[in-house]
């Protein structure tokens, strides 16, 4: 029989008078349910066993599964009158037993027992010298079942791992009262593990399939919660179970993606971040210690659980850090992996997850397998999801809309930026006291530009200029956009290989000056408006000489991020990248008069909707989007985005 499995009615009564030495007081008086669970739970991991050894000198380590377990374990070993001293290993214990009096203790011929959810909180020595190891597991239902018959006299309902998910030992015992039934008893169970499954979750967190967008990452997800399904019905073991981290941009719902797993999965979800760690006390290294420990003993406590790290790339890399803090961060970090390994090798449910903005800062030890097995990428949704997350924000408003068209002005949006809009529509109906309609979610998505004409024109046709130019070459434009965001008036997004050839930075420049090839064929006089431009395009070209190894000689004379300093102390090397930009720069003005009417048309869609994505610009080039000609830089599955 599986430990999960319920024991048939017949074995149901529970062995309550083991130990020879204490028949009689637990006969004269019936055990409180705390100490019947732990009991019938000490029997299970081998008690008799142990009792047996610590009359003979012996060191012995116990493993329980929370700090609730301490005083109903520590009281059956006491009970026994053995002489052994039994150590607690408590986080918050102000004073720890050294290792010298754990050797006089054994050399003095008494046994020794320490008493922990984290064996590193006794005495090194305890541990190391420890000549047996008993691990009392967190009670399974067929335990639970017993235990309730076992407290009324009567039998018990099946109990299921779902009804007592969650639940710690004293929480397991305060369903069993005095005058109650079995079944009042499982009913409480049932009623306490549903609310500390999705604490604060249940009216605003989505279910999986409610989710739109997230790809491989949710079908991830999908299959986790299948994965622990089959362990809570005893089909796996819990040690099936991944951990992962989600990265991407801010805003796209890593933390939603989570949350909706755990309710999904009707487990605990248990949030924490490293900002925590820091402001729940004064920051010290002790003290942040002792929050990552207590965050793993309530995830334990609670399993199966989601254990979820927020922001995790505030620990900083070890490689890079700061001479003068390594030593402290080394520690908090150390730790943490430490945690992380014993809550994986525990086995017992706990689903580790962690979500960053930048993947590449996190430290290498974090990030390989047995620690956070997958790195699942979390893009913006594409138009189809934005439509899915507005629908759902919108809570049945709007029934009869098609909001595609209104996605489609919200390239590169994450669900951060649709709640936004729609708290902004939905304010923008109250003020004018009617009910909400089409016009107030578009112009919460295309806010008043206080910009004239002529420099809302000016800066579309610089835009289109890029965008046109780049689809004439082959390259792949994510978007066209001319919202102005710090100071630049508007923005193009070009995909582009993470790997590069001289020939695919050249083009990336030919785009860069596109701009300032449109405004000038445009009439206008060259301005300030294409600086950026042209600082990037010096860079690049620099660096494909000096950092790259890609024109001219082998040696790398700077980082490619520092190439741009280096032109500015080289005029033999600022020279040389002149007269390249001006080669390039007139074929950018080829290009330009070439593409001259499709820039015309960007320009006035730009003008009347702020904003241009991939199809649309497809349709306009009349070519497909994917399509790429001989000297084209089409997006591979390694491609990035940047931001002209």
């Amino acid at each position: 029989m599986s430990a999960d499995a319920n024991p048939p009615d017949d074995a149901l009564e529970p062995e309550l008078y083991s130990f020879a030495s204490a028949q009689a007081d637990v006969a004269e008086t019936p055990l409180v349910a705390l100490d019947l669970i732990a009991l019938i739970a000490w029997h299970e991991t081998g008690g008799l066993r142990l009792i047996e050894l610590l009359k003979r000198s012996q060191a012995i380590l116990v493993k329980i599964p929370s700090e609730t377990w301490y005083g109903p374990i520590k009281a059956i070993i006491d009970r026994e009158r053995t002489g052994a001293v039994v150590f607690e290993g408590k986080r918050k214990a102000d004073k720890r037993p050294n290792d010298a009096f754990v050797g006089e203790t054994l050399q003095d011929g008494r046994s020794v027992v320490g008493i922990a959810v984290d064996p590193a909180q006794l005495p090194p020595l305890l541990v190391s010298a420890a000549d047996a190891e008993f691990v009392i597991a967190a009670p399974s239902p067929a335990l639970v079942r017993r235990a309730i018959a076992g407290f009324y006299r009567k039998r018990c309902p099946k109990v299921t791992a779902a009804d007592i998910a969650g639940l710690d030992l004293i929480e397991i015992a305060a369903a069993m009262r005095p005058g109650a039934t079995p079944q009042s008893s499982l009913q409480r169970l049932r009623r306490v593990s549903a609310r500390k499954a999705t604490p604060g979750l249940v009216e605003d967190t989505p279910l999986l399939d409610e989710l739109s967008g997230y790809g491989e990452a949710k079908e991830w997800c999908v299959d986790l919660v299948a994965t622990l399904d089959a362990a809570r019905a005893g089909t796996v073991s819990y040690g099936e179970i991944e951990s992962g981290i989600f990265f991407g941009p801010p805003g796209t719902g890593k933390t939603l993606l989570a949350r909706s797993l755990a309710r999904t999965a009707r487990i605990t979800f248990v949030p924490t971040s490293v900002p925590d760690w820091f402001a729940r006390k004064n920051g010290h290294l002790g003290d942040v210690v002792q929050q990552i420990d207590e965050v793993f003993a309530r995830a334990l406590a609670q399993a199966p659980s989601v254990l979820f790290f927020d922001e995790i790339d505030a620990l900083p890399d070890r490689a890079v850090a700061d001479a003068r803090s390594r030593d402290f961060w080394s520690s908090v970090i150390s730790t943490l992996l430490t945690r992380i390994d014993g809550c994986r090798a525990a086995r017992r449910g706990v689903v580790l997850l962690a979500a960053t903005n930048h993947l590449g800062h996190l430290d290498e030890a974090l990030k390989r397998p047995g620690r956070f097995d997958r790195k699942l990428h979390i893009p913006p949704p594409d138009s189809e999801g934005l439509a899915a997350i507005l629908r759902a924000h919108l809570k049945g408003d709007l029934a009869g809309v098609d909001l595609a068209p209104l996605a489609r002005l919200m390239p590169g949006a994450t669900g951060a930026d649709v709640t936004a809009i729609v708290k902004a529509a939905r304010r923008l109906a109250r003020s004018t006291g009617r009910p909400l309609d089409v016009g107030d979610l578009r112009r919460a998505i295309l806010p008043a530009d206080g910009r004239s004409e002529a420099e809302r024109h000016h800066v579309a046709i610089h835009e289109a200029g890029h965008a046109a130019v780049a689809l004439a070459i082959g390259c792949e434009v994510a978007q066209v956009s001319i919202r102005g965001h710090g100071r630049a008036g508007g923005a193009t997004d070009l995909v582009i290989p993470q790997v590069a050839t001289l020939a695919d930075i050249e083009r990336r420049v030919i785009v860069l000056l596109a701009g300032r090839a449109a405004n000038r064929n445009g009439g206008a006089l060259p301005d300030t408006g294409a600086t950026s431009d042209l600082s990037e395009a010096t860079r690049l070209l620099a660096a494909a000489q000096s950092s790259f190894g890609l024109h001219g000689g082998l040696v790398v004379r700077s980082s490619p991020e520092a190439a741009l300093s280096l032109v500015a102390r080289d005029p033999a090397l600022a020279e040389t990248i002149d007269a390249r930009l001006q080669i390039l720069m007139q074929r950018a003005e080829t290009l330009v008069a070439q593409e001259w009417p499709l820039i015309e048309a960007i320009a006035d869609v730009l003008l009347r909707q702020q904003v241009v994505d991939r199809e649309q610009l497809a349709t306009m080039a009349n070519r497909n989007s994917r399509k790429v000609d001989e000297q084209g830089c089409p997006a591979t599955p390694s491609a990035a985005t940047v931001r002209l």
